[in-house]
């Protein structure tokens, strides 16, 4: 297994959720798991984001260029890419190539209840603020290991046998063995690096964002959840994310209204207003320079897209 791990604590990953901070679980399972596909006919560059649980991508077919904190990776089928909790990241498509992929989000809440076993192996991973990310670009040695528990997660989670969640359980923890064991060894190799603080403050405002983008904010109020001036806050954001604190809020807002477009039946006024836009008019224009359609036509297509696959 060629397994790289780089700390570059600046930046936020594959977008499943306009949540940010929060991820769905299947029912009693620790985990979220399902495929997705990138290059979808909306064509838009999705925000980066962090969620509190480690997250394994595993391409299928085509590429992706995948962004952790600064650093970027090109995925290609067959290639692995762990990314651990709260850290900044995304997913693009390369050459229009319809990257389809599995993955699968750890709730770290629901692992073993055993404080002792928790803290000796789990919290190390968790807690390690200079391991960003892990990959694996061959299906041997541990990455290999790591690709098989996740065929048997994704299995289970699809077929959901009786019982089925204890047994995602028990392989979600052999998971995290061979994760462990990854990280003890890097660290003793001394080829994690030191953490910068400027993560944390980044992850506070984003955070912030997540939690209050229905409400009418300012660069003073993002800056404020930071602990930093206005200036600096403007100048993190671009240095480290490559738009502005507003720009970032709006693009969330954005993509909270197409979740909700997609998953409800409530009126595109009412999303709008839910979503912080106060004038339905500059809502439409703002979707549609993001989406290249109306929200209309954005709901329409989307459920038109649910019944061919269903």
């Amino acid at each position: 297994m060629t397994v790289t791990a780089d700390k570059r604590t600046h930046d936020v990953d594959i977008s499943h959720a306009a949540t940010g901070a929060t991820c769905c679980r299947d029912g009693l399972s620790p985990v979220f798991a399902r495929e997705e596909r990138l290059g979808s006919t909306q064509q838009h560059n999705p925000l980066m984001h962090w969620h509190d649980g480690i997250e394994i991508v595993r391409v299928e077919q085509g590429s992706m260029v995948c962004h952790v904190n600064e650093s970027a990776h090109t995925l290609q089928a067959g290639d692995v890419c762990l990314i651990n909790g709260r850290r900044m990241h995304r997913a693009l498509d390369v050459d229009n190539s319809h990257c389809r992929y599995s993955v699968m989000i750890i709730d770290p809440a629901q692992l073993t209840r055993d404080d002792a076993v928790y803290e000796r192996f789990i919290a190390p991973v968790l807690e390690d603020e200079s391991l960003d990310y892990l990959l694996g670009t061959d299906c041997t040695g541990s990455a290999g290991e790591v690709c098989q528990l996740m065929n048997q997660i994704m299995d289970l989670h699809a077929t959901r046998p009786p019982a089925y969640e204890l047994e995602v359980i028990a392989l979600v923890h052999l998971v995290f063995k061979q994760v462990y064991l990854r990280q003890q060894a890097l660290a003793a190799e001394h080829v994690l690096h030191a953490a910068s603080s400027d993560a944390a403050t980044l992850r506070a405002m984003t955070s912030f964002i997540y939690s209050h983008f229905a409400e009418r904010i300012t660069l003073e109020d993002i800056a404020s959840a930071g602990g930093v001036s206005r200036s600096k806050c403007s100048n993190m954001f671009r240095d480290l994310l490559d738009t502005s604190p507003v720009e970032f809020l709006n693009q969330y807002r954005l993509e909270a209204a197409a979740r909700l477009l997609e998953s409800t039946d409530d009126t595109i006024s009412r999303i709008s207003l839910a979503c912080g836009f106060t004038q339905q008019s500059y809502f439409n224009r703002v979707f549609m320079r993001k989406y290249g359609c109306t929200p209309k036509q954005y709901r329409a297509d989307s459920r038109a897209s649910l019944e061919q696959a269903s």
